[in-house]
């Protein structure tokens, strides 16, 4: 049994969320902030986040609380990927009732400890900029992971997925921009190699 959890993110498309719902995704993300290639549009995020299984995570960057909450009811996590202190991710848990991650890049050893002040249910360990396909330096995620509920980011792949698991030890890992064929358009084919490498 598998003792890791799987979040797709970056989709935009309905058949790739109901697609890593079949596969045994655990969440399935939609990034909500603006500037990015895989943004959603408000107005496709009812359609796109119907309940089929895994659950969902909105992706925020240095949104306000009300701009959040606009979105909650369509949601089951809020990711917050910006330069949000832990005040606010105290304050989103408190106002929305769900769950809080909070995504960090991690430079040295030393800003390891400093991630204990975040009130956050995972710690998303992502490679500077994000979603740009770029590993993160997976011996300080591990030093983290052994601290905190780590969701390994950054350039995971079926090509290196047993090796990311293996060397990070990770609570989960969060996939997006090595699965798609164009920013948020999700490959069938490599959602498909993901799950079988993983069942290997």
């Amino acid at each position: 049994m598998r003792t890791f959890e799987i979040k797709i993110c970056g989709l935009t498309r309905r058949n790739d969320v109901e697609l890593a719902a079949r596969l045994g995704a655990d969440f399935v993300g939609f990034v909500l902030a603006p500037g990015s290639p895989r943004r959603v549009a408000v107005d496709r995020l009812p359609e796109l986040s119907k309940p089929c299984g895994p659950r969902r995570v909105g992706v925020f960057k240095n949104a306000t609380i009300s701009e959040i909450m606009s979105h909650v009811e369509y949601l089951d996590i809020i990711q917050l990927h910006g330069s949000e202190p832990p005040e606010f991710a105290a304050a989103i848990a408190r106002v929305t009732g769900l769950e809080v991650w909070k995504a960090a890049v991690i430079r040295q050893v030393d800003d390891i400890a400093g991630l204990a002040a975040f009130p956050a249910a995972r710690l998303v360990i992502d490679s500077p900029g994000g979603g740009t396909g770029q590993l993160c330096d997976w011996h300080l995620a591990r030093l983290a992971a052994e601290r905190f509920p780590v969701m390994l980011a950054g350039g995971v792949a079926p090509d290196n997925i047993q090796a990311a698991i293996r060397e990070v030890n990770p609570a989960g890992l969060d996939i997006s921009s090595r699965l798609e064929t164009s920013p948020g358009i999700k490959s069938e084919k490599m959602m498909k190699k993901l799950f079988e490498e993983i069942v290997q």
